[in-house]
C-alpha cells in the first residue's frame, strides 16, 4: 500500500468556493423582499449591519441616507441573527 491508500482524504482536491458559488443561481421574485428594513430602524443596528453584510446589501448614501437591495441576497442569516431586536 501507497501512503495515497492509506491517507484519508489524500485523493480529495481543495474546494474552489468561488467556482461553487459562480454556480448559485436564485430566482428573484421582484415584488416580495424577504427582507425589510423599517423606517423606524436604529441608527446603530443598521451601521452594524453595513459592516456585516456579507453581500453588501446594507450601505450609507451620500447624505447620510440608508440604502438596502434584497436582490443580492446570500441567504445567510446575518442580518436575522444580528439585526434582530
Amino acid at each position: 500500500m501507497t501512503d495515497h491508500e492509506t491517507t484519508p482524504g489524500a485523493d480529495r482536491q481543495p474546494v474552489d468556493v468561488d467556482a461553487k458559488l459562480a454556480l448559485d443561481r436564485f430566482e428573484l421574485d421582484e415584488g416580495y423582499a424577504h427582507v425589510v428594513v423599517g423606517d423606524d430602524a436604529d441608527d446603530a443596528v443598521f451601521d452594524h449591519l453595513v459592516t456585516l453584510c456579507p453581500a453588501g446589501l446594507y450601505k450609507r448614501g451620500p447624505a447620510g441616507e440608508r440604502l438596502f437591495d434584497h436582490a443580492g441576497c446570500l441567504e445567510c442569516g446575518t442580518c436575522r441573527i444580528e439585526g434582530a431586536p
